[in-house]
């Protein structure tokens, strides 16, 4: 469905009373603009973080950047975070799923320690 299409359906399916086109049907009630008028937002309050709550676990990637990183700056001494942490992303992307698995069964290990 083209865009103008949509638009055409669109406005087939709004109300009357809230259609104005210079003068049209609804628009000589003032009480209407109130309604329409965008109500400012309230703020809420943010609860206050425990600071002694526990912190979420690593996930399989994590672990898996935390276990290679020392051995790609031994390599590349040279480089920059951003360059090994690009490295470490590509990495893992050629990673077989069967290595994946691995860093995920530790993941699934510390959440079972970490009592979720």
């Amino acid at each position: 469905m083209s865009e103008s299409e949509s638009d055409s359906e669109e406005v087939l399916h709004r109300s009357p009373a809230k259609t104005t086109f210079g003068g049209a049907a609804g628009s000589s009630d003032s009480s209407s603009d109130s309604e329409d008028a965008p109500r400012p937002k309230k703020k809420v309050p943010r609860t206050k973080k425990d600071p002694n709550a526990p912190k979420r676990s690593k996930s399989a990637y994590l672990l898996f950047v935390d276990d290679k990183r020392s051995e790609v700056k031994q390599a590349h001494p040279d480089w920059k975070f951003i360059d090994i942490t690009k490295h470490m992303s590509a990495m893992w992307k050629d990673l077989p799923e069967t290595e994946k698995a691995v860093c995920s069964y530790w993941n699934l290990l510390i959440l079972i320690n970490y009592g979720v």
